[in-house]
């Protein structure tokens, strides 16, 4: 990437009801409508699309596609938990797609969005023109113990970690089978 290009507007915004009606998507437009389509995916669970993500594509090129994951942003449920699932996002990225008319698309992913995008690359190829993983979370049991277990992150956010035991009931070591680690 060059410069981040200035901040613009959403040309659109919508929330859209998931397939089971738990949860509602926040979903946003920037960009030429008639640009080479790109869905972004951000990091998580839990966070949000940060607020200068449409900087990073040039508007006169494409047309971005930024949505808030189940839980997430400004997505809106009555509890953030209640199906949420990796293979229910991955459903919610073809659902959006799917309303928006978007024949096919090119999918970017930082973090545990990196995630997805290979999910859902694997999953729905035929849709997708080329991806980009970004800051690549795979979700092993090792990258998830160094955040979930000592003395991965937790030499880096004492603080943050000690809170992180207390609201676990004090799991501590192998917190990270309480936090669903997959194989790896």
């Amino acid at each position: 990437f060059g410069p981040m290009h200035p901040k613009h507007a959403p040309t659109s915004t919508l929330l859209l009801p998931t397939r089971d009606g738990l949860h509602e998507l926040h979903v946003a437009e920037y960009g030429a409508p008639g640009g080479t389509p790109i869905v972004y995916l951000h990091g998580g669970p839990g966070g949000g699309t940060p607020p200068d993500v449409p900087r990073l594509f040039d508007p006169a090129v494409f047309r971005l596609v930024t949505f808030d994951q189940r839980g997430c942003g400004r997505s809106r449920c009555a509890d953030r938990l209640l199906a949420n699932t990796t293979a229910l996002l991955i459903d919610d990225v073809e659902a959006v797609r799917c309303r928006l008319g978007i024949e096919r698309w090119a999918v970017f992913g930082s973090s545990y969005g990196s995630l997805l995008v290979a999910l859902y690359a694997a999953r729905h190829s035929a849709r997708v023109t080329f991806a980009i993983a970004h800051g690549v979370f795979l979700g092993t049991r090792a990258e998830v113990g160094w955040l979930y277990e000592a003395p991965g992150a937790s030499r880096f956010y004492p603080d943050q970690w000690e809170d992180l035991l207390r609201a676990s009931g004090g799991a501590g070591a192998g917190a990270a089978g309480a936090f669903g680690a997959g194989a790896g």
